[in-house]
């Protein structure tokens, strides 16, 4: 069955809206979600093949969005202390903690793949939006996010087997030095 998304939107997105405001009571949130949702009846509209089950299909994206989300928040919240987002927020590298963390990251590239190394670069460095650059490479959203967390788990792993932090109460770096008296990674 061949499925428009145009149409799918015109006919479903209000009351899907309502659906899922009603379970976060986020308005920003519900949009997030909602486009989300679209997005993954977009890349996998061919995968339908009855009508008749559409709605349900519909539906079960939706649920699993919104489960998604409160699953995403949930580890948001437990993880506060030095998640692996905030090493590279740019507004933190004013700090010279920051700075000089910085200056090692290029060494733990090098340990990269070509795939991680431009996940990480294009999104925690240039700040390319996460879901332009899951369109560039052809992924879905979802697996760019997975894919984007593993690498940044890796690189924290670095920091962590290389150098020994103090941390603020919201998990910021305010001090750091290596474990060893020359780090081998970045000098």
């Amino acid at each position: 069955m061949k499925t428009n998304t145009k149409l799918i939107w015109e006919e479903f997105s209000n009351q899907l809206q309502k659906y899922i405001l009603k379970r976060v009571n986020n308005f920003d949130d519900a949009e997030d979600i909602l486009q989300d949702v679209f997005i993954k009846i977009h890349l996998n509209k061919n995968s339908i093949v009855e009508s008749e089950k559409l709605v349900g299909w519909i539906y079960a994206i939706t649920r699993n969005s919104i489960i998604d989300y409160y699953k995403q928040k949930n580890r948001n919240t437990k993880e506060e202390e030095l998640n692996e987002n905030k090493i590279f927020q740019t507004d933190d590298f004013k700090n010279s903690s920051y700075l000089e963390l910085k200056n090692c990251l290029n060494p733990f590239l090098v340990n990269l793949s070509q795939e991680e190394k431009h996940l990480v670069v294009s999104a925690d460095i240039k700040l390319q939006p996460q879901i332009e650059l899951a369109e560039e490479l052809g992924i879905p959203y979802p697996t760019l996010k997975s894919k984007l967390q593993r690498v940044r788990k890796k690189i924290k792993k670095m920091f962590f087997d290389c150098c020994k932090f103090e941390v603020d109460s919201k998990g910021k770096v305010i001090e750091f030095s290596s474990k060893n008296k020359v780090c081998k990674s970045c000098g």
